[in-house]
């Protein structure tokens, strides 16, 4: 008689699994070609198959090199080689990774496109191929005590020096702000050279080696000086002393409160108390220079053309005769 045999339902085609209709509750089938052994399972507890579950979810591959597991699907999702190596079909995820991570290979290659991992440390340099991408929000903080931090908020992006320390903004050549295209300076800061702000892309200050230099109109609520003024237009030059309180227009070395090189056209002209020690110059003009120019009743003037004093009495100019020896009016 020959020896008694139990065979279970089978099939020799690679990763083929029985359906629910292949087998009965209880009932074992066996893939022959894989190697693994499956059966109904009551997940529900009430008597009633509802999936068909491989019993044997580590294969051991041919020659015994590996073992792969399988689960529930038809390849593999970890294989364990006879080296100890762990090689895993998608994303790993752990709370710890332990080694000082010398063997580890294809971080970022196209093999593996994530490492997702709560912490990671990190010991010596490290060398990214690629970008370094942080989200809104998230931070990249230096400093034991986190000192520093740049971040995006979602709107506005942001680095913060909380230490107690200064924060040194350094370059060899220059230190340039721009817009985000990097087309338009708003400001420039040269290494052994000017310090210059823009608007709108056309420089207005620059620092030299003697002071600064301001391009276009200058607005100033109070403008206090310890040295000399010297402000030069079209030619000429305007001077305040600062030691004397004396003006020069024309002039860098006035001698009197206002020193003038040149004429002086005014429509009025009011003076104080003329004492040995002051003099007082009226304005001398010619006669075409007078008549140019609209006088009020009481204008007084040297008039250079006829070498007369002469007063404006609202329609016409009268001559005065002085007698230089008396200083007295002998015709008007």
């Amino acid at each position: 008689m020959a020896d008694p045999q139990i065979k279970f339902k089978r099939s020799s085609v690679a990763s083929k699994r029985p359906t629910l209709d292949n087998v009965a509750l209880g009932e074992f089938a066996i893939n022959v070609y894989d190697g693994n052994l499956f059966t109904r399972v009551d997940t529900g507890g009430v008597g009633i198959a509802t999936t068909v579950s491989n019993l044997t979810p580590w294969t051991e591959n041919y020659g015994g090199e590996s073992i792969t597991y399988l689960g529930n699907q038809t390849s593999g999702v970890a294989t364990i080689t006879a080296s100890g190596d762990a090689i895993f079909a998608g994303v790993v995820t752990a709370t710890h990774f332990y080694g000082d991570g010398s063997n580890l290979t294809g971080i970022g290659a196209a093999s593996t496109e994530n490492v997702v991992t709560d912490s990671l440390k990190v010991i010596g340099v490290s060398t990214f191929q690629s970008h370094v991408h942080l989200g809104d929000n998230d931070e990249l903080r230096i400093g034991d005590g986190n000192d520093l931090k740049l971040w995006h908020n979602g709107f506005n992006s942001i680095i913060n020096d909380e230490g107690v320390g200064d924060l040194y903004l350094g370059g060899n050549s220059s230190v340039n702000i721009t817009n985000g295209a990097l087309s338009e300076f708003k400001a420039k800061f040269i290494t052994d050279g000017a310090v210059e702000l823009y608007y709108d892309n056309s420089k207005k200050l620059e620092t030299t080696n003697s002071g600064v230099t301001v391009t276009g109109h200058t607005e100033t609520d109070t403008l206090q000086v310890s040295n000399d003024v010297s402000i030069g237009v079209g030619g000429t030059t305007a001077f305040f002393d600062v030691s004397t309180g004396n003006i020069g227009i024309g002039s860098t070395q006035p001698t009197t409160k206002l020193d003038v090189n040149g004429g002086v056209i005014s429509t009025q002209i009011k003076s104080g108390i003329i004492t040995a020690t002051s003099q007082f110059y009226p304005p001398i003009l010619t006669t075409t220079e007078r008549d140019a120019i609209g006088f009020s009743t009481g204008a007084f003037i040297f008039n250079e053309t006829e070498n007369r004093l002469q007063v404006y009495l609202g329609s016409t100019w009268a001559s005065l005769t002085v007698d230089i020896d008396s200083y007295s009016i002998i015709n008007m």
